[in-house]
């Protein structure tokens, strides 16, 4: 049984323990207590209601697991602050590393040190390289081919878009594209992708991006599409306050629950569409504790299924 100890290394980080049916903080100097499996989740922001969902799914199922404890660290959006939390995770003594990366381009010199010494699972948006020991995501892909199937009906006699895409090209970002793209190329309406914005994967970036191109030029558009809900929120926005672009169907990606997840704003009419995309927390626990347990034969990328919300498809067939 490991016996762990947070010492100097661990000084100005308050992180949160997850200890059977309740969260605690833990101070610099205390003993975490001993468990069969210290498990630690790494985020790259706690501002985005998806990334939220996430850490909400991973503290349930973990709840579910008396031999499991989990430490959750919050990078605030920076990259520098998150390769830190990493280190500080591994001078805890964690068994296995949960990792929803700022950048994961980034992280791909220090997750080589990290995939030397412990398993590894990385969840949305990815990283490049190949060292992890499981990969969990939503179909990236048919996200993007969705998205572009929403757009199609939302204008079927054609029109042209705006895309908001991420600044980190992540690969999570990169297939989004690229389904959204190749939906749209096969699709019968005359839908053509106009300008393409880069901003973070949050709503302020996109807001101050989108308000900075409209203050530059002033497009004729018929949609906007984002490649996730807070974006797409980001863009509506600066829609409203710039007074440009209103009323046109704005799509996202996410389709996170609770007042501002993307499932919200859909209903409130903020957001056309959005596409409904496990966050892999829940999966990411389960297989944690398999991989701990060396329970062989696992897979090693585990792709998970999305649907569009609203879904047309659904509503005809009931009809």
């Amino acid at each position: 049984m490991k016996r762990r100890i947070i010492g100097p290394a661990a000084a100005v980080l308050l992180i949160l323990l997850l200890l059977g049916n309740g969260l605690f903080f833990l101070s610099p100097t205390e003993v975490v207590p001993e468990v069969k499996y210290l498990v630690g989740m790494s985020q790259g922001n706690l501002i985005d209601p998806w990334n939220i969902a996430m850490q909400k799914a991973v503290e349930q199922e973990a709840r579910a697991h008396s031999e499991l404890r989990v430490i959750f660290t919050d990078a605030a959006n920076s990259v520098q602050r998150q390769q830190e939390d990493i280190d500080r995770l591994l001078d805890y003594g964690i068994d296995l590393l949960i990792l929803s990366p700022q950048d994961g381009q980034a992280m791909t010199e220090l997750l080589k040190e990290v995939y030397a010494q412990i398993p590894v699972i990385v969840l949305s948006p990815g990283v490049f390289g190949e060292d992890y020991t499981m990969s969990i995501m939503p179909d990236h892909y048919a996200v993007g081919q969705m998205q572009g199937l929403l757009l199609q009906e939302l204008l079927p006699s054609g029109g042209t878009i705006l895309e908001l895409a991420d600044t980190a090209v992540s690969p999570a970002a990169r297939q989004r594209q690229q389904g959204l793209y190749e939906a749209i190329l096969q699709g019968k309406q005359n839908l053509e992708i106009v300008q393409t914005v880069t901003a973070k994967w949050t709503q302020d970036s996109a807001e101050d991006k989108l308000k900075e191109f409209l203050v530059q030029q002033q497009p004729q558009l018929d949609a906007i599409v984002a490649q996730t809900d807070s974006m797409a929120q980001g863009a509506a926005l600066a829609c409203e306050k710039m007074r440009s672009l209103t009323g046109i169907p704005i799509v996202g990606a996410g389709g996170a629950t609770g007042n501002a997840g993307g499932l919200q704003v859909v209903h409130d009419g903020v957001l056309a569409g959005t596409i409904l995309c496990p966050t892999g927390g829940t999966e990411a626990v389960s297989y944690a504790l398999r991989i701990l347990k060396q329970e062989p034969n696992l897979p090693r990328e585990v792709i998970l299924p999305c649907e569009p919300f609203p879904d047309n498809r659904t509503s005809a067939a009931n009809r």
